[in-house]
């Protein structure tokens, strides 16, 4: 990996990168879906990984691990739209296509096609928090936006970023726009790596 170029916005760098399909899947209840989540972190090489999911009715942030998903709540399949289980090597992104069947991409970097890549930082809602419970904290915002995470954070830590990692290609008239695009990790408003839980 090599950083060619910081735009203010971003930085741009080339990257080796792979990706594959993930076989259409369904998940009959929780249990199901926690051990198939665990194999895929397992495969991504990271303890734990970082899992953003989006469901009907919020958006949950947890940890995945060997041992299951941890989430301040079930991760319940009949709720779940979409998700992403990331590192900083690779990503699992899932969705759901129709009914109770999923599809979902496997994105892997340092191996593969050599591509320009835009490195991003995005901030999340929320500049307080409050323990929510062992292992927990919820950050939140006046306005009313909130969410759990298991990460041991303050609030001079506030907002919480994501970096997000845009894969690029030009198209036949030269145009360039993003192909891909996948989650790398969580960090501070400072720029460090959240690391951990509230537990440690």
């Amino acid at each position: 990996m090599a950083a060619t170029e910081d735009s203010g916005s971003g930085v741009l760098m080339t990257v080796q990168s792979w990706h594959e399909p993930v076989e259409t899947t369904t998940f009959s209840d929780p249990a199901a879906l926690d051990e198939w989540l665990s194999a895929r972190a397992a495969a991504l090489g990271t303890d734990p990984c970082p899992l953003v999911a989006w469901c009907d009715h919020r958006v949950l942030i947890g940890l995945v691990t060997e041992a299951g998903v941890h989430t301040a709540e079930p991760l319940e399949p009949r709720f779940l739209t979409s998700l992403r289980l990331f590192n900083r090597t690779g990503e699992l992104s899932l969705w759901r296509e129709a009914g109770e069947q999923f599809l979902g991409r496997l994105r892997w970097d340092g191996q593969g096609d050599v591509l320009d890549v835009l490195e991003q930082r995005q901030s999340l809602w929320g500049t307080r928090i409050e323990p929510l419970m062992p292992g927990w904290l919820r950050v939140s915002e006046e306005r009313g936006t909130q969410f759990a995470v298991p990460f041991a954070v303050r609030e001079d830590d506030l907002p919480l970023c994501l970096r997000v990692r845009s894969y690029l290609k030009a198209d036949e008239d030269g145009l360039v726009g993003v192909m891909d695009s996948r989650l790398c990790a969580f960090e501070t408003w400072a720029g460090r790596p959240v690391k951990g839980s509230a537990r440690s």
